[in-house]
């Protein structure tokens, strides 16, 4: 029994070699524990609309819920004229890793700040199209027009202020360090989602 146990590593040596994990600096620990942080996220997305979509499509209605769908999968289409700088300022960045030039790296943040406010008008201009017309499109009811048009105007808001939110996600990521949040990207969806099931029940 007592050979048995000695086998059985402490949670405190668990923790330690947790620890030495964090701490390491090498590429295949940090790639290891990029893909860790990554899985937490992609679970906890799963688990929200797993546990969110027959909440919405029962405070919602069938309806509702389909203009809903609908609306979020034309606006997603702008992320296309966004100019993607976040995915640019994260290939960059990724390629300059081993740089201590931080001045370099600051211009290309500063860059991609730029690009988002030069794509700023044409995304704004393309969402108010949608505002306005994706009613029309969809043959919604009149009684359903202006809340859907009020709410294609924040899905719109929403998508243009996106690409300047995800620019320190986009650093961290660029610098291989992920990782950093692990835990709390995916407890931010968690609380998005409970906040989300609040909203209509509430």
């Amino acid at each position: 029994m007592i050979t048995a146990r000695k086998r059985i590593p402490s949670l405190r040596i668990w923790a330690q070699r947790w620890e030495r994990l964090r701490s390491d600096e090498s590429l295949t620990k940090k790639t290891s524990l990029n893909a860790t942080a990554a899985g937490l996220d992609y679970a906890a997305r799963l688990l929200v609309g797993f546990l969110l979509t027959p909440l919405l499509v029962a405070g919602m209605g069938d309806y509702v819920f389909g203009i809903w769908k609908v609306l979020s999968s034309v606006t997603g289409y702008l992320t296309a004229a966004s100019g993607r700088p976040t995915q640019t300022l994260k290939f960059t960045l990724a390629n300059l890793q081993s740089s201590t030039d931080y001045d370099e790296k600051r211009r290309h943040v500063g860059s991609a700040v730029a690009v988002w406010l030069l794509f700023c008008p044409l995304l704004l201009t393309l969402g108010g199209i949608i505002v306005w017309l994706f009613p029309r499109w969809l043959g919604i009811t009149p009684e359903y027009i202006w809340i859907t048009r009020v709410a294609a105007a924040v899905s719109v808001l929403q998508m243009t202020l996106l690409s300047l939110v995800e620019i320190p996600h986009a650093i961290m990521e660029g610098e291989n360090l992920g990782y950093k949040r692990m835990g709390a990207s995916a407890l931010l969806v968690l609380l998005c989602g409970g906040l989300t099931a609040g909203a209509i029940y509430f």
